[in-house]
């Protein structure tokens, strides 16, 4: 079986977009309320209960003489009731009159839900993105917060209309500085410093700002932290922080973190493996990520590590993570067509799934060997020596060692002759594999030895130095 390995292209790729995008929108931070709208909350209290109760009749008993009567509260209560109590297709312009009311006094959530209007429109209000972004700007300049995050959102991540990296940088760093009890604003002020949106990227920044959102509580920043230390962005690579924070995370259900405790504790990564807790881990993340939480049940069904060995339900899990785009899933899925494992071998599906995760992964270094294995061999395909040349020079670069050993047979044993056969970089991958210790630290068998001192006996001096120099270049 392959071994587990940080998936880093795959991932890194990813990082912050997707829970970016889709996620922190839903991390709102309840800011206290405003000491000069106290009495006007302490007015509305039942009104305000009712209202989020959904009991927008009776609300509205309580609510709109208040509303008539100036109270600002209760004029954004009402606008909630107009809005969401008045039935689908009802006219949104007397809840907009409604927040414009409240915004005149200032009032700060007023301001966000006008401009969630704006946002989505209505029968007969257009979507205006333009005026949403300064409804949502306006109420950042009386100081509330979540309208500030929503302004710094839509900056960053919103419709291309209303994109502006440089202005969402600026004013991600302004919000954190007047509301630093915020983690939505420290991490998109981290994303920002990640992906160099309007400015330089600096994975050190992101880290710094993802721990203090980790600190304050925030889901979101401590899944973040954790991901930045298991691969070493921004801080040197540590699995045992990284797995600190991906349990914060957890703890509170964040989906994305149950994968990477799988991995964790599947793996062994700086932690005693234990395949009962990481198959637990996988199942809670099962569906809710990019698939590794699901390649991890897979994989525990198809070891039996963890769980009663189970082909038919390591299958569907693997099948199902594929789909969700964890390329790894693939190559398990051809492992087990390859070998055998609760179905009949199948070589040329086989071939066809890992051809598949190069599709997804091209630097999927397992997928990469294993093709160019079957096609010096004819496994499940016709032999092609050329493109099996491809594929095992890309997976030794990228640092497979097995590629190393099929490297040297494919260009020196007399097993696979052809246009291709060439002492000298079969001599080359023999100097290579010898200086990165693959010899001694996985000795391959006396076939490779045997090639290696063929090759080697074949070139005149001139050819060891070219040799030598295209060692040094692997």
């Amino acid at each position: 079986m392959k071994n587990f390995v940080r998936a880093a292209v795959l991932v890194t790729a990813c990082y912050l977009g997707v829970f970016a995008a889709e996620t922190v929108r839903a991390q709102q931070t309840e800011y206290p309320v405003d000491p000069a709208f106290s009495a006007a909350y302490a007015e509305v209290k039942d009104g305000r209960r009712l209202v989020l109760e959904n009991n927008y009749e009776a609300a509205r008993v309580i609510v709109a003489p208040l509303a008539e009567a100036g109270n600002p509260v209760a004029q954004n209560l009402l606008g909630i009731i107009l809005e969401h109590g008045s039935g689908e297709g009802a006219s949104l312009l007397p809840a907009l009159d409604s927040y414009a009311q409240a915004m005149a006094q200032g009032y700060g959530k007023a301001f966000a839900n006008a401009a969630m209007i704006y946002q989505d429109g209505g029968v007969d209000v257009p979507i205006d993105l333009a005026l949403m972004m300064q409804t949502y700007r306006d109420g950042a300049d009386v100081g509330y917060g979540p309208a500030h995050e929503e302004w710094v959102w839509h900056l960053l991540w919103g419709d291309p209309s209303v994109q502006d990296h440089a202005a969402g940088f600026v004013q991600a760093q302004t919000g954190v500085a007047r509301f630093p009890d915020s983690p939505r604003l420290r991490t998109m002020l981290a994303d920002a410093h990640y992906y160099g949106m309007g400015t330089p990227q600096d994975d050190t920044a992101a880290l710094k700002h993802n721990i203090v959102a980790a600190t304050l509580g925030d889901a979101y920043g401590q899944f973040s932290a954790g991901y930045q230390y298991f691969y070493g962005l921004g801080a040197e690579l540590d699995n045992t922080t990284a797995r600190v924070y991906f349990e914060q995370a957890a703890g509170q259900d964040y989906g994305w973190a149950y994968g990477y405790l799988a991995n964790i504790y599947y793996s062994g990564y700086d932690v005693a493996p234990d395949y009962e807790r990481a198959f637990s881990f996988a199942r809670l993340g099962e569906g809710r990520d990019d698939g590794q939480a699901g390649y991890f049940v897979g994989e525990a069904y198809r070891t039996g590590q963890g769980i009663e060995q189970d082909f038919n339900a390591a299958r569907a899990a693997l099948i199902k993570a594929g789909a969700d785009g964890y390329s790894d899933a693939l190559t398990s899925l051809a492992d087990m067509a390859y070998f055998g494992e609760g179905e009949p071998e199948d070589l040329a599906k086989a071939f066809d799934l890992f051809d598949q995760t190069i599709a997804a992964n091209p630097d999927d270094e397992y997928g990469l060997y294993s093709l160019g294995y079957m096609l010096m061999r004819g496994e499940g395909v016709e032999t092609d020596y050329g493109r099996a040349v491809e594929m095992i020079e890309r997976a030794v670069a990228l640092g497979h060692i097995d590629a190393t050993f099929e490297a040297i047979l494919l260009y020196g044993s007399a097993d696979f002759t052809g246009a291709h056969s060439d002492p000298v970089r079969a001599t080359a991958f023999c100097l290579f594999g010898g200086a990165e210790g693959y010899f001694t630290t996985d000795d391959p068998d006396q076939t490779v030895h045997d090639t290696c001192a063929h090759a080697a006996a074949q070139l005149t001096n001139g050819q060891r130095i070219e040799a030598r120099t295209i060692a040094d270049a692997l």
